[in-house]
């Protein structure tokens, strides 16, 4: 990692990256879905900046020491990205891999490709953006307070109440297109959440994942150390977790690379249109084994392709997709 003075930030990091990754799939994804809860927003280039080239931009609160920093993400070349951080610059290296998580730059993608390689269906739906890979929640925390939020509402109205606490107890810098927010900090809400719209439960559950947080109960490298099934069992037992939090917490949240959500529907109905097969938990807990130890890259890009094709007109397949009961769907 190389580290160079920047001028308008105040620090230029330079990231090594393992394997295939392309910022501009990752502006495709994040401009085709609601991005709004990775945290990133896709910017114009700045001056100096090529007209085709991508840059990433986001706020955040580091996860241990809590800064508030601003960082441009962009791409030097095939194999290294540059990180512009503006902020206490003694928290670069906590901010660094934080973002490399975010971005889930801090593994080799080569090794996810060869898994890819050794399922049809997944080489032809990774071949869409195959510099892409699984975009988080800036901190696992974040990711559980979404889950809180989210319970019961639509994913228009969870981010319009995840905005409002940011500008409550958070913080958000600029305007207009480059507006970002960032995300309050668990001391922030511990002492009571303040925003109008959520219920007395949720604001008393979004207290008690801030207290959790606090005392180290969500920390992202614990987490991914741990098999996925253990993961998923530590976040069970914090207070008001189900499992479906759980696995947004471990899976997009932590980015534990190998946890494959079960109880995501959407990633459900990707996986049964793809490859033919039943909408059942039992049968597509079966079907991911043959994507360890990436099961849970394999669900990001399913779940991409489904969110992003359930739009157009989906032509199914000539022939039945090999492994599957029925006709999947072609993209």
């Amino acid at each position: 990692m190389c580290v160079s003075a920047g001028h308008a930030a105040d620090l230029t990091v330079d990231l090594p990256v393992r394997g295939t990754l392309d910022l501009a799939d990752y502006a495709d994804h994040l401009t085709g879905v609601d991005g709004s809860a990775s945290g990133f927003r896709v910017c114009s280039p700045g001056p100096g900046e090529g007209p085709g080239s991508v840059l990433l931009r986001s706020a955040l609160f580091t996860e241990t020491q809590y800064e508030y920093v601003e960082i441009s993400v962009r791409q030097r070349a095939p194999d290294s990205l540059a990180v512009d951080l503006t902020g206490p610059t003694e928290v670069a290296q906590e901010v660094v891999e934080q973002v490399r998580r975010m971005l889930s730059c801090d593994l080799d993608g080569d090794a996810f490709d060869s898994v890819a390689r050794s399922d049809p269906v997944l080489t032809r739906v990774h071949a869409r953006r195959p510099g892409l890979r699984p975009v988080l929640f800036r901190s696992p925390y974040e990711a559980a307070c979404w889950a809180v939020v989210c319970q019961g509402l639509s994913r228009e109205r969870t981010t319009e109440l995840v905005r409002a606490l940011a500008e409550s107890h958070g913080r958000v810098a600029g305007v207009g297109a480059r507006r970002l927010w960032a995300f309050p900090p668990p001391h922030a809400l511990v002492t009571g959440v303040r925003v109008p719209g959520l219920s007395a439960l949720k604001r008393q559950r979004l207290e008690l994942v801030a207290e959790v947080a606090l005392e180290g109960r969500l920390d992202a490298a614990a987490l991914r150390a741990l098999p996925a099934a253990d993961a998923l069992a530590e976040v069970r037992g914090l207070p008001g977790v189900g499992p479906f939090s759980a696995e947004l917490i471990v899976g997009r949240g932590a980015g534990h690379p190998d946890l494959f959500p079960l109880r995501e529907t959407a990633l459900r109905r990707a996986v049964a249109g793809l490859y033919g097969t039943a909408d059942s938990e039992v049968e597509l807990a079966g079907l991911a084994e043959r994507w360890r130890p990436y099961r849970g890259w394999a669900a990001f890009v399913l779940r991409d392709a489904y969110v992003t094709c359930r739009r157009c007109a989906l032509r199914p397949p000539a022939r039945p997709v090999p492994g599957g009961r029925g006709e999947g769907t072609r993209l």
